[in-house]
């Protein structure tokens, strides 16, 4: 009996401070970004977002707004934007994630996401500049088909993007998503209970060493509700991508891929995919390659957010025009 009462004990304080870790973790998920204005945005959806909008840039007059990728908050666009000139940085989070608050009704749908960021754009973004969308993974994706919904944007830079065909055309991008669906599927609720104490986050957030924001970034992936937030989205994505997604719309303003160079070079398929995405927009988009970095180091290593930051301030100086789409 004193071995059971022993193992209960231990058992108790072990899920004690695996909740006391979770509280933890949530609430320094919850700070917001020091030097940016807070914005919260009620969306058409119900959903009530959370933005953050960077001091006032000179030069080019641009507003720019970053759109995160699964399981990534605002914070992932941190440092990039830290090293960012000539650029208003516009961040936020998608419902769920971080302060945003998921407030619909319906079952969840990409179209909800950029719908809501739709209501993002046009409330904190438009003002007397040029707006750009940029978007990493999954996020280069919602705002390649957001720039199909706006008019007047000036530029759409797709970040090592996620293309809806990608796991029809790739077998490697196929058995990941193996690996990502059984995660999603089963480690939201022990991370809620505590479990996000035992992760790996050295691993998991390795290219971020050395990054200033590598301790909001932990405690992040630790935060059970940016676990259930990318759940939701990956229960729709899921299915949408080994179907093949729907064809890439034409946008009326020139598209810019900047791939990672570990992506491509692992899955030439992908580049033929990025390329598609350069077509869909008007001339003068085009595919660049970032060297030495990987899909995740493209924004969270040190050395590639400051090389990205600059490809990205070179794009935005070449001014390109927006165009008609003809039916």
């Amino acid at each position: 009996m004193s071995v059971m009462r022993d193992t209960a004990a231990v058992t108790t304080a072990a899920l004690g401070i695996g909740l006391a870790h979770q509280a933890y973790a949530t609430a320094r998920s919850l700070r917001r970004h020091s030097g940016y204005e807070h914005h919260v945005v009620w969306c058409r959806s119900g959903n009530e977002l959370s933005c953050y909008r960077g001091a006032p840039a000179g030069g080019s007059g641009v507003t720019m707004l970053f759109a995160s990728g699964l399981m990534n908050t605002s914070t992932s666009w941190l440092l990039l934007a830290s090293h960012l000139s000539g650029v208003t940085a516009v961040l936020y989070d998608r419902a769920g994630y971080g302060r945003s608050l998921r407030r619909s009704e319906a079952p969840y749908h990409l179209q909800e996401s950029v719908a809501d960021a739709a209501d993002v754009v046009k409330e904190v973004c438009f003002g007397t500049g040029p707006v750009w969308l940029a978007g990493h993974s999954m996020g280069g994706y919602l705002v390649h088909r957001l720039a199909g919904q706006l008019d007047n944007i000036a530029g759409v830079i797709l970040i090592d993007p996620m293309h809806p065909r990608e796991m029809v055309v790739s077998q490697p991008q196929r058995e990941g998503a193996k690996g990502t669906d059984l995660t999603l599927r089963t480690a939201p609720l022990p991370v809620a209970l505590g479990a996000g104490l035992l992760m790996d986050k050295g691993g998991v957030l390795s290219s971020a060493a050395g990054s200033p924001f590598l301790g909001r970034l932990r405690a992040e992936i630790s935060a059970a509700s940016t676990w259930y937030a990318a759940a939701r989205e990956w229960r729709y994505l899921y299915p949408h991508l080994l179907d093949g997604g729907a064809p890439l719309e034409q946008v009326a303003t020139p598209v810019y891929v900047i791939a990672a160079e570990a992506t491509v070079a692992s899955s030439p398929e992908q580049g033929g995919l990025y390329d598609e995405y350069v077509a869909s927009g008007s001339a003068g988009g085009r595919r660049l390659e970032l060297e030495e970095c990987d899909h995740l180091s493209i924004i969270n290593a040190p050395q590639a957010a400051q090389r990205l930051a600059q490809q990205i301030a070179s794009l935005v100086q070449e001014r390109p025009e927006p165009r008609e789409v003809t039916s």
